[in-house]
């Protein structure tokens, strides 16, 4: 009777001690919170952690630069599976001469994560929500993203004028989401027919995945800047800590791949990018050579139906930009919004010498 004890409190003991975890991981899955910066206590998650902000969609993570002389402000936008920790090179250099402001998107390094749906309306918003608290909504805007924040940035400067925004350029870097590689593609369809609670494990595992396979997103050696291996490294350390301290990401990067309109035919971006005509080359697009995430010829097409006085240009390297160039990416950013500072300066002049032309007139 007493081995035969043992034997059950063993096995009562052991599935405690599977059970328990998987619950508290549950719980904080289901969490429309964001755990993470409760670990800022921690040197190497808080130095990750800037500035926070209350919103109608609840807490915001955001860091702030102003260094520009002139009224107009970059926001910048993080890929799907990143946030503004990622590639602090970029914001940091860009600071040195502009106004920057890079806003983590839901669920992402500090920023809650929300209920859902994760469509292309819930990041708008989120980020219009995040602006309007800072009170630069007013502002004359450079919506800049990465990846699948070019897809978020491409809907915001779509709709500014519905919420309200001074949007007077947008930049898309290697942008993900208007159009797939067809095994991509067919990964997605597959996901998007699973049954949701089928979904949330494949979810999990294709982020694991993705983090795994994350030098197979293309790039050339010859392209990579020096200190790539220590960003390559310091982006692996981020990924797990966000995967072991904040579940809650899972269920936003799980979501957003099966309600926002990733490059699918029948669900892309290119209602969107037809709103965009009116900005003509005030739309820059930079795609890579050896991007293995982003179809080229596929999104040059679709840039040439869509918007044909879009500015693209081609770089050497993969598709992760940011941590891969960070200082090309910088140059090419500041490079865009100056010559859309001197559009503003022009328009400025123009406006004071025709009031200046009335009021000789009167």
């Amino acid at each position: 009777l007493v081995l035969e004890f043992f034997a059950f409190l063993s096995e009562v003991m052991q599935a405690a001690c599977l059970s328990i975890p998987i619950g508290i991981f549950t719980a904080k899955y289901l969490d429309k919170r964001n755990h993470l910066p409760r670990w800022r206590w921690m040197p190497c998650v808080g130095q990750r952690f800037h500035s926070f902000i209350s919103t109608s969609r609840g807490q915001m993570h955001y860091r702030r630069i102003a260094a520009g002389k002139s009224d107009l402000w970059i926001v910048m936008l993080s890929g799907i599976g990143m946030d503004l920790s990622y590639w602090p090179e970029v914001l940091e250099e860009l600071g040195t001469t502009h106004n920057v402001l890079a806003v983590d998107l839901l669920g992402r390094g500090g920023t809650d994560a929300g209920q859902g749906p994760y469509n292309q309306d819930a990041y708008a918003d989120q980020v219009c929500a995040t602006l309007r608290a800072l009170e630069l909504d007013d502002r004359p805007l450079l919506v800049c993203g990465l990846s699948f924040g070019a897809g978020v940035a491409t809907h915001i400067a779509a709709t500014a004028k519905e919420k309200q925004l001074n949007v007077i350029g947008t930049m898309l870097l290697t942008p993900a989401g208007l159009a797939l590689d067809r095994s991509l593609e067919s990964s997605l369809k597959m996901l998007r027919s699973t049954p949701r609670g089928c979904t949330d494990v494949l979810g999990i595992v294709a982020q694991l995945a993705s983090l795994i396979c994350m030098g197979n997103t293309g790039k050339s050696e010859t392209a990579l800047e020096p200190g790539h291996e220590d960003r390559a490294r310091r982006v692996w350390l981020y990924s797990w800590q966000t995967y072991l301290l904040q579940p809650s990401f899972f269920r936003v990067y799980t979501g957003t791949l099966c309600d926002f309109p990733m490059g699918l035919a029948d669900a892309n971006l290119q209602n969107a990018l037809c709103e965009l005509r009116p900005l003509g080359s005030r739309v820059k697009v930079v795609l890579a050579e050896d991007d293995a995430i982003v179809p080229l010829e596929a999104v040059k097409a679709l840039l040439n139906a869509n918007l044909p006085e879009a500015d693209v240009i081609k770089i050497g390297g993969g598709h992760n930009i940011a941590w891969d160039q960070p200082m090309l990416t910088s140059s090419l950013v500041k490079k865009f919004a100056q010559s859309l500072e001197s559009s503003m300066a022009s328009k400025e002049l123009a406006g004071l010498e025709v009031s200046s032309s009335t009021a000789m007139g009167a």
